[in-house]
């Protein structure tokens, strides 16, 4: 995920699919498998929801606004606006690019030079 930014290149999570990996969290036999499936699936428990007759967890929740805007509108608002300041000549890329780099991010977070698809 954290160099796929298509949502379309993504699996979707289905309800069945959900459903399967909370049971095979369930199962679990160890913590340390069971800590381990949470993450890939990204699943903390089982939700109550899920027995609510003819509710479908998958499709009937709304989305988490922070990932929303954190994953989807902000990256693309910030390029739009890189580029409305970097084609005229207001800024220069390589300046951008030298500002991020010098940016103490955390190793999960560091990220390659802006490239601008023009």
């Amino acid at each position: 995920m954290q160099n796929i930014f298509e949502g379309k290149k993504f699996v979707e999570r289905t309800l069945e699919k959900h459903i399967r990996q909370c049971k095979e969290i369930d199962r679990a036999c160890t913590d340390t498998l069971k800590a381990s499936l949470r993450t890939t699936y990204g699943i903390n428990r089982k939700s109550h929801l899920l027995d609510v007759p003819a509710f479908d967890l998958i499709r009937q929740t709304p989305q988490d606004i922070m990932h929303f805007i954190l994953e989807c509108v902000a990256p693309m608002k910030i390029k739009l606006i890189l580029k409305l300041l970097i084609l005229p000549g207001l800024m220069e890329l390589n300046e951008v690019n030298a500002a991020i780099q010098n940016v103490p991010y955390p190793p999960l977070d560091i990220q390659y030079e802006i490239s601008l698809a023009l």
